[in-house]
Order: structure tokens, then sequence, then C-alpha cells
């Protein structure tokens, strides 16, 4: 308390001196740096003084007061520490993260580098082979259209020749340069492009063959028609039909109004023959081995006449084992019979 009274004079006294000084005017000798130092010294002791009551004050208080604050200031410390800590091991975690994820990633890059070096090259191989695939379908895929137009070539072609082999047999009648070896020929040729045209037909649909029943019907309409059995190749043509091609006789079967007419036709040619020389007919007879025999000669008979009259007798017997009733077959027989030179030779036709 003193050193504040003292500290308060001194600064009143500094202040007086001062403002009397200026009121004056100058004086004998300086003093300003004196009232300075007045002034500085009232001012420490003021600080003194001052000081000297904090202390006092804080020395005062209890002790469990000075304790808990302590205590407070422990434990803000402690957490402060704490969080510290834990800031320091987020950061550590956070660099060992960065630093293991950067180390994964570079152990890794080289087998990352093989991976995709190998899919890489399976792509490409993949590619190539697509390219080779696609190659191979697109030659495939020609061949295919090459092999089918030859096969439609080929059948074409194999048509033509079916359409040829019919037409030669269809003018034989008015073709005299046709040769009976030649037709017999052209039947066996016949006979092997229908059967490779049965063949074709299964494979390609988009060429319509001439079957068989369609020549069939063409032939018997040509025998019906242009055929003269009393003309020896004619006969012959019909004995070589009947011999050579089996769905003729099938096709007199189940139309014997055909049949019918193609018999009469028979029994008019022999009648027609016989008138060439009646009396070499009427010495005709059999030999004990059931064989037919011109016994007084053949009279005016040439050679052609005879094998015509041979032709005569086997297309007959031909055509009469076609007939599915029996008393057609005796009738026809008997007509033939009477016209080369009497019934005797009916039963004979029949046993043959």
């Amino acid at each position: 308390m003193g050193l504040a009274l003292l500290a308060a004079i001194m600064s009143a006294i500094s202040t007086y001196v001062a403002k009397q000084t200026s009121d004056a005017g100058p004086a004998p000798f300086a003093l300003g740096p004196w009232i300075a130092v007045v002034t500085t010294i009232g001012g420490s002791i003021a600080a003194y003084a001052a000081a000297s009551r904090y202390t006092h004050s804080w020395s005062m208080q209890e002790p469990s007061d000075a304790g808990s604050a302590d205590a407070a200031l422990a434990g803000k410390l402690a957490a402060a520490q704490l969080e510290k800590l834990d800031l320091e091991i987020l950061k550590l975690r956070a660099e060992v993260h960065r630093l293991s994820w950067r180390s994964t990633v570079a152990a890794l890059t080289p087998l990352l580098s093989v991976i995709v070096g190998v899919i890489g090259f399976l792509f490409g191989v993949y590619q190539f082979q697509a390219a080779e695939r696609a190659q191979q379908e697109r030659a495939l895929t020609e061949q295919r259209r090459s092999d089918a137009t030859a096969r439609l070539t080929q059948n074409l072609q194999l048509q033509s020749r079916i359409r040829e082999d019919v037409e030669l047999l269809l003018q034989f009648f008015n073709d005299d340069k046709q040769t009976l070896s030649g037709i017999s020929f052209v039947f066996d040729t016949l006979e092997t492009h229908l059967g490779v045209a049965a063949e074709a037909a299964q494979r390609d649909k988009r060429v319509l063959f001439t079957d068989r029943r369609t020549i069939t019907s063409s032939l018997i309409r040509a025998v019906e028609d242009d055929c003269d059995l009393s003309r020896y190749r004619h006969a012959a043509f019909v004995t070589v039909l009947g011999g050579r091609w089996p769905d003729y006789g099938d096709f007199l079967k189940s139309h014997p109004e055909h049949l019918r007419y193609i018999a009469d036709q028979y029994v008019d040619a022999a009648q027609e023959l016989r008138r060439k020389s009646p009396e070499a007919f009427r010495r005709l007879g059999l030999d004990a081995d059931e064989t037919l025999a011109w016994r007084g000669g053949r009279g005016t008979l040439t050679v052609s006449d005879l094998r015509h009259f041979d032709e005569l007798i086997l297309g007959m017997q031909q055509h009469l084992l076609l007939f599915s009733k029996p008393e057609d077959k005796k009738i026809y027989a008997r007509r033939f019979a009477a016209g080369i030179g009497g019934d005797a030779f009916a039963s004979w036709l029949l046993a043959d």
C-alpha cells in the first residue's frame, strides 16, 4: 500500500514540476531528464506494488482450488496428447495404406503386363481363327453352290438324254434307217439313265425327270398308232419291247383294252402273211418234239417271211401270257391259230 502511495506522490511531483517549468519559461538548468527519471521510478514502484498484490492474493487461495486447476489442466493436456496421438495414427495408417496400395500395384504390374499380353495374343488367335473359319465357310458355300449348279447341269443333261432315247424309240416305226440292234442298245441305255435319274431325283427336286410309266404310255400309243405288225421289223420291235421293257407288260395287264387291241393286230398280221403262200401254211404242222415244220416246203415264202413268222409267233405268245382271264387267252389263241393254219395250233400256243 505504501509503495503505491509513494509512486503516486512521485508522479504528482513530476507532473507539477513539469507544469511550472513550462509556465516559467526556460530554466537555468535542464529539468527534463530528472523529471523522466522520477516518472520512471514511480512507474516501476507502481508495477512492483501491483505484482506483489497479485502474488499475495494467489498465495492466499485454498489448496483444493489449486489442485483442481492442476488436474483440469493435466486432463486437458492428456486429451490434447491423446487427440494428437490419434491424428498421428490416422496419418500413419493413411501413409501405410497408400504405400501398401502402391506396393501392390508395383508387384502386380509385371503380372498384369503378362496377362494383357496373353489376352492380346489369344484375341489375335481368335481373330485369325474366325477369319479362317469365315473363309472356309465362304469356300464351302461357294463349293455347295458350284456343286448344286453342276448337279443341276448334270440332271438337265440326263433328262435330255432320256428324252433323246425315247424319241429314238418312238421314231423307229417311221425311220427305216434304225436297226433292231440299235434299238436294243437304246433300251439298255434308257434303263441306265432312268436308274441314275431315280437317284438324282432324291437329291435334287428342281428337275422333273420323265417317269417310266409316261414313257410306257408313249410306247404303247406308238405301237397302236404307228406300228404295222405285217412288217418284220415292226413285229421284231414289239418283241424287243416286251422283252426289254417290263413296264410294257405291267401296263397291258392293268389296261386289258390295249392288250386286246394289240392282240387283234397280231391276228391280222398272221392272216396277211398266210395270204402270201396259202399252200405252204396248209402244210404247216408240228413235229414229234412239238416244233413247227414246213412239211411240203415253204412255198413262196422268203427267209424274211419266215423270220417275220417267227416274230409273230413269239410276240403273240408274249401277249397271251398277259391276259388275266383264261377265256381271253383261249379266244385269241384260237383266232391266231386259225390265221396260220388251224385250231390245232391253239393248244400249242397256250402250252408254250
